[in-house]
């Protein structure tokens, strides 16, 4: 019970993660296709204001795996090295481009350029991640792995390369749901309807051909029935998020409905592949560390997890609204 208790944190995690720095990736993404000098700065502002807390939520992830499930973290991390490694880099210098671009104006645009192209390299990189985390693992009898590290299978070529892309389409939906409501930004408005389909259509066709590894995803008894129910809230969710991303909408709702399509379907393959970790096999009771380590986990990590979620929270709800207004409410009080 307590295995299956500490897995929520993980999942916590890796949630807060894809919905937050999502966005900020999806932002930086959008930017390439800026052509306007004033809004790409704009676009990187929008980033600047939340993104350390937003990548905190990386690296309770990663403590959360190495330390509840090590098996987990020991066999699938072989495969993972050079995604994470590129997406590692990729993010330094999205960190550093958001200062340089504000203390180097005679270089801002070449930073931003390079912020840009970082953010599209760091989602790639975590869709090859996360299509690692769908091919077999070869373990021993004690769950060490003892197979060949590769980042590239030719037995899965096509699904890797369909969860890359769906990875991209929803940081980059994301992107454009979030960045409407906090500038005026016409490439948002022009490509989000777009994105949101072919995020779903890619999402959908992610789903359907997870039946084909190792893993598929349970829909018989009360585990499928929690499967179709969450697919069938991430449906309602789409449908609400393409009136909201209407040219001429409101721009306020985009976003949370964006975000209950991208939680629901994460949750679906979650609870689907519940409780398989890794393929072929590795459970989350084979997988966990002693119970006496979780407990020590729960108390240490959890108090962590507590306060970046109060953190992520305050974060939010300071630099909530618009950038415009943001701006013009600090004009004024300098004024005052």
């Amino acid at each position: 019970m307590l295995q299956e208790l500490w897995l929520i944190v993980p999942v916590l995690c890796l949630t807060m993660y894809i919905v937050l720095d999502g966005y900020d990736l999806g932002v930086g993404i959008l930017l390439l296709g800026e052509r306007d000098r004033r809004r790409r700065r704009e676009g990187v502002e929008v980033v600047a204001q939340t993104w350390d807390v937003n990548e905190s939520w990386l690296i309770l992830l990663g403590l959360s795996l190495w330390a509840g499930f090590p098996a987990v973290y020991g066999a699938a991390l072989p495969h993972l090295y050079i995604p994470v490694i590129v997406m590692l880099l990729c993010l330094i210098v999205r960190g550093f481009s958001t200062e340089l671009i504000s203390h180097r104006h005679d270089a801002a645009e070449a930073w931003v350029r390079a912020f840009s192209i970082a953010s599209l390299g760091a989602a790639l990189a975590q869709g090859f991640a996360l299509a690692g985390l769908t091919r077999e693992v070869t373990l021993n009898d004690r769950n060490e792995f003892v197979g060949t590290p590769t980042v590239w299978d030719a037995s899965t070529v096509g699904m890797t390369l369909l969860i890359v892309i769906g990875v991209v389409l929803v940081y980059t939906t994301l992107g454009a749901a979030f960045l409407r409501r906090k500038v005026d930004s016409p490439v948002a408005v022009s490509a989000g309807r777009t994105l949101l389909l072919l995020a779903v259509v890619v999402l959908a066709l992610i789903v359907a051909l997870l039946g084909t590894t190792a893993v598929p995803l349970t829909w018989d008894g009360t585990q499928g029935m929690v499967v179709i129910a969450l697919l069938a809230v991430g449906a309602v969710g789409a449908l609400f998020a393409w009136r909201a991303l209407a040219p001429g909408a409101p721009p306020a709702s985009a976003y949370r409905w964006t975000l209950l399509v991208v939680v629901a379907c994460l949750l679906a393959i979650v609870v689907g592949r519940y409780p398989v970790l890794l393929a072929p096999d590795l459970t989350v009771a084979e997988a966990a560390a002693p119970t006496i380590t979780l407990v020590f986990l729960f108390i240490g990590v959890g108090v962590n997890v507590l306060l970046n979620i109060f953190y992520t929270i305050f974060a939010h709800r300071v630099f909530a609204g618009s950038l415009y207004g943001e701006a013009a409410s600090d004009r004024e009080a300098a004024q005052s």
